[in-house]
């Protein structure tokens, strides 16, 4: 098993790839992690019980425009970025014995945009669609153009930031404005960590707050070893470029290269969709994609507030691979005969 190792893939057209990767690399489950936004790719070390059990192979790229993950090209979507990346990733990690993949999709908020891009893309940009066998929603995003309600799930402060009017003004303006003022807040480990300190604060109710504090206990770790550790990784997320923070937007606001009401059985994969229940935005955005997606589980955690997902993840780990086996209505993917 390897630990949680960070790598760089070289892309066509001079673009980067940042990744983690940790677990079983010759095993043919594979786990594809993605983040939120002010983070990178990276692997809980040690990997979650779960997944150990399963002999998974985890992977954590960094999604385009954030870290040292180029931003898509202007010749390309960022659904066709994603799919084109991710597809090229696998290749590169498994390059023999692809047709017997067993694919895991996860992502915990902005990230499951790049999930229901992959789970949603048709065979001819992600290859590798038809080996998914399940989706994980932490927190989510719904595909805004296809969503025609999503502002009732916004606040005010997050309808001016990623509303309708932010898709219409020229050059990213409200992105690049935001983008200038939180700069400082990132631009030192100590700035960082003090950010998400706030943002813990703003962001987790009391009960959130205890079972924090139990999490961060039972795990052996201290609140500002684990505190100071997130804050590097938030400050690293922008340190060379805020391109993926800019786009946000305009990302949520575009085409996913697909239309859920168009997918057919062949797509059909178990979806586990995880909303905390004082998260509104969240829990409003999971309700659409619960009454439009097929074969999902809905757990909606109370009490809990938008960041309670944090110190949840061994337990969501655990349900998802759980609904997974047990869906029957899912295909499970059979070997396909080599071209």
């Amino acid at each position: 098993m390897v630990a949680d190792h960070e790598h760089h893939l070289d892309l066509v057209g001079g673009r980067t790839l940042h990744y983690a990767e940790a677990g079983y690399p010759h095993s043919n489950d594979i786990v594809l992690f993605f983040h939120g936004a002010f983070a990178v790719g990276s692997i809980p070390e040690p990997l979650p019980l779960t997944l150990r059990e399963r002999r998974v192979h985890s992977i954590a790229p960094t999604l385009p425009g954030w870290g040292t993950s180029s931003p898509p090209s202007n010749l390309r979507s960022y659904s066709k970025t994603v799919c084109e990346d991710v597809a090229t990733l696998i290749r590169h990690l498994h390059p023999n014995g692809q047709n017997l993949l067993r694919l895991y999709i996860a992502g915990v908020s902005f990230g499951t945009v790049a999930a229901q891009m992959l789970y949603g893309a048709p065979y001819d940009v992600f290859p590798f669609g038809d080996r998914i066998v399940g989706l994980l929603l932490v927190a989510p995003y719904s595909p805004f153009r296809m969503h025609k309600g999503y502002t009732k799930c916004l606040s005010w402060s997050r309808y001016f930031s990623i509303g309708p009017w932010a898709k219409h003004l020229p050059l990213n303006i409200v992105s690049v404005i935001r983008a200038s003022r939180l700069k400082d807040r990132l631009s030192t480990p100590e700035h960082a960590t003090g950010f998400f300190r706030e943002q813990l604060s703003a962001h987790m109710t009391s009960k959130d707050k205890k079972e924090y504090e139990a999490w961060l206990l039972a795990k052996g770790k201290s609140e500002m070893a684990f505190e100071d550790e997130v804050g590097e990784m938030m400050r690293q997320s922008v340190e060379g470029t805020w391109a993926g923070f800019i786009q946000i937007p305009k990302v949520l606001h575009a085409k996913w290269g697909y239309k859920l009401k168009k997918l057919g059985r062949d797509h059909e994969v178990s979806v586990l969709l995880v909303t905390m229940g004082a998260d509104r935005e969240g829990t409003g955005m999971g309700d659409w994609l619960a009454k439009h997606m097929e074969n999902v589980e809905r757990w909606e955690v109370q009490g809990s507030g938008a960041l309670g997902w944090l110190y949840m993840m061994d337990e969501i780990w655990a349900k998802f691979l759980a609904h997974t086996d047990s869906n029957p209505h899912v295909r499970v993917p059979m070997p396909v005969p080599p071209s």
